[in-house]
């Protein structure tokens, strides 16, 4: 029976039973390949043994690397007990007989066992496997964290803005209120000087009057209407100063209220 030991490469000291018959045996990458070589300088279907009844023969099947036997590129040749070949960067030794070909530890078209994983490295497999899940799920506890803060931050916003709207209105109503009793206050002003204006009209009509017609005022209606008169121009001049003062101190407070308006909007 033939034997391929493979010397060097993927399946390095593995030696391949190759049972004679009227199949070729087709030499890959692909795992369903009778002799299948994991080695990426090895094509899909890159070579493959032919069993003519006498020897075999080894073909090239197209494959981008070649396939050389001794050392020199092939096509298709007739295989010699001892031919060295290079499929990519495997490199195997032919056996024509079992004679002086060492031991088989596996056979074309079956695939070499594998030993069982060791508990540590289904470990690793598995952590490797759900790391990215793990990640997936930091990355969602992450976020829904992120959202809760911007949920609460948003509701303490929403009771600031609401406190802040009541507050504003509340000071644009009282700032309206100061200005209709401003207005009102220079109302009554106009009107207590208008009234006491005529008063001292009509006293100096009466002493105009008196005189053309030749009377003479009395001392004492005299000075009735002078102390009158005077009283009267305080009283106004009181009046102003008062309405004066009340002007100057609702419009501070209605500048101040514009100001903490302003810095509300």
């Amino acid at each position: 029976m033939a034997k391929l030991h493979i010397l060097y490469g993927k399946r390095k000291g593995e030696v391949i039973d190759i049972q004679p018959g009227p199949e070729p045996f087709v030499i890959g990458s692909r795992k369903s390949a009778e002799i299948s070589i994991r080695d990426p300088w090895v094509s899909w279907d890159h070579a493959a043994l032919h069993f003519d009844g006498k020897q075999f023969w080894l073909e090239d099947l197209g494959s981008s690397n070649g396939t050389y036997v001794n050392k020199q590129r092939i096509q298709k040749i007739a295989l010699n007990d001892g031919d060295t070949i290079w499929f990519g960067k495997t490199k195997v030794r032919f056996y024509a007989n079992d004679a002086a070909a060492p031991a088989a530890t596996a056979r074309a078209g079956a695939p070499a066992a594998a030993a069982a994983p060791s508990a540590e490295a289904i470990a690793q497999a598995v952590a490797a496997a759900t790391a990215p899940l793990n990640q997936q799920l930091l990355e969602a506890q992450t976020e829904i964290a992120r959202l809760k803060v911007e949920l609460e931050q948003s509701r303490a916003a929403a009771g600031r803005d609401a406190a802040t709207s009541e507050q504003l209105e509340a000071l644009r109503q009282r700032n309206a209120e100061l200005e209709q009793e401003l207005e009102r206050q220079k109302q009554l002003a106009a009107e207590l000087a208008r009234t006491q204006a005529e008063e001292i009209a009509q006293l100096e009509q009466r002493l105009a009057a008196a005189e053309a017609a030749g009377q003479s005022a009395g001392a004492e209606v005299l000075a009735e209407a002078q102390a009158r008169a005077q009283q009267l121009e305080q009283e106004l001049e009181r009046q102003k100063q008062l309405a004066a003062e009340l002007a100057r101190t609702q419009a501070e407070e209605i500048a101040q209220l514009e100001q903490r308006l302003a810095a509300a909007e």
